[in-house]
């Protein structure tokens, strides 16, 4: 008589095992608890402080092509700054920012866009 394959389902066990730590480990970001080291306290954990992350990408790179719009406002109008932030013409998705929906500060009298949310003012 053949042997039944009983260490197959010990190994299914223990390898499901290991999927539910890791699972528990990633979705409450091991070491941290629930402390943000962001400014605004988003991200708490692994997963979302990786989405915070990207979003914070999208906003740096929105006001790098506000800047540029911007900028392309001003040589075409003889070096004139801009009166508006609107006046950049990229879009209106483009002027505030991609986390909190803050609109951005722009400065029409040095032409500076900055983002307004916590934790983006050097970008």
């Amino acid at each position: 008589m053949k042997k039944q394959g009983g260490f197959t389902i010990i190994a299914t066990l223990i390898t499901v095992a290991i999927i539910c730590i890791l699972m528990v480990v990633m979705m409450q970001g091991y070491g941290t608890g629930s402390a943000s080291t962001r400014k605004d306290g988003l991200g708490k954990t692994t997963y979302g402080g990786a989405i915070m992350t990207a979003k914070d990408e999208a906003c740096r790179a929105n006001l790098q092509q506000v800047r540029q719009g911007l900028e392309a406002a001003k040589l075409s109008n003889g070096d004139e700054i801009p009166g508006d932030i609107k006046d950049a013409h990229i879009g209106d998705s483009f002027y505030s920012c991609p986390l909190g929906g803050e609109p951005y500060k722009y400065d029409s009298a040095t032409g500076q866009v900055h983002c307004t949310h916590p934790g983006h003012e050097n970008f």
